[in-house]
């Protein structure tokens, strides 16, 4: 079934690729998961995933980088950091320091339901920390150039 045009930027994609790496087709997260599904290989189909989204973030496709990572994240509940810090250094790439906010935010929250290791709320928590200092001074920048 062939994917409306305005649907196409909100799939995430897996690009199949031969043996010499040249591109065969692009096919979506659900259909690769229709036709082939899980069973021990759950890991590995996450890891292929998430090298894809590596790649297009290389690449500076940031949009496609940002649709799969953020599959990846609801997928694993975000309890894998790896995926959840990848979409925060996306972010902070673009200058979207409210959406890294957010995304840090529920990562901290499922983290903390999970009961998670009191290491790594820290270091969310310091990450989150710098946002909200960097955003606390683009608020004052905003206040002194309204002022004026």
């Amino acid at each position: 079934m062939p994917i409306e045009k305005s649907q196409q930027k909100q799939q995430p994609v897996i690009i199949v690729k031969d043996d010499n790496g040249q591109i065969l087709r692009k096919v979506s997260v659900k259909e690769w998961l229709e036709n082939h599904p899980f069973n021990a290989d759950k890991e590995d189909f996450e890891l292929k995933l998430y090298r894809e989204a590596l790649n297009y973030f290389y690449l500076k496709q940031y949009d496609q980088a940002e649709d799969l990572l953020i599959y990846l994240c609801e997928a694993t509940h975000y309890q894998r950091y790896e995926y959840i810090e990848r979409v925060a250094t996306l972010y902070r790439t673009q200058n979207r320091l409210d959406k890294e906010r957010c995304i840090l935010l529920l990562a901290k929250r499922m983290q903390e339901k999970n009961e998670a290791p009191k290491e790594l709320l820290q270091r969310i928590t310091r990450r989150l920390d710098k946002v909200d200092e960097q955003l606390n001074h683009y608020q004052k920048a905003n206040n002194l150039l309204a002022l004026n």
